[in-house]
């Protein structure tokens, strides 16, 4: 059994981004407006930019005790979950 050639590095998929909703391109907006706020929000809190993000764009996470939402909220994100 032999396995399938990889594609060579000149072969790329194409692929189509997510479309996001209105509350999201919000958010969005927000985020390159003020540069560097999920960083400084992930060092306050000791956690990953990542998970910050998550929370930002309410992907299935929550902060203990919504701490890192209402940060958010205090710096003027616009949220989607209720805080």
């Amino acid at each position: 059994m032999t396995a399938a050639p990889l594609p060579s590095p000149t072969q790329y998929v194409e692929r189509q981004p997510r479309q996001l909703t209105s509350a999201e391109v919000r958010i969005k907006v927000w985020i390159r407006r003020n540069h560097g706020v999920l960083s400084r929000v992930a060092r306050q809190f000791n956690c990953s930019v990542t998970f910050v993000q998550r929370i930002a764009y309410n992907r299935d996470a929550v902060s203990k005790d919504k701490r890192i939402e209402k940060r958010l909220r205090a710096l003027g994100c616009p949220l989607i979950q209720k805080v």
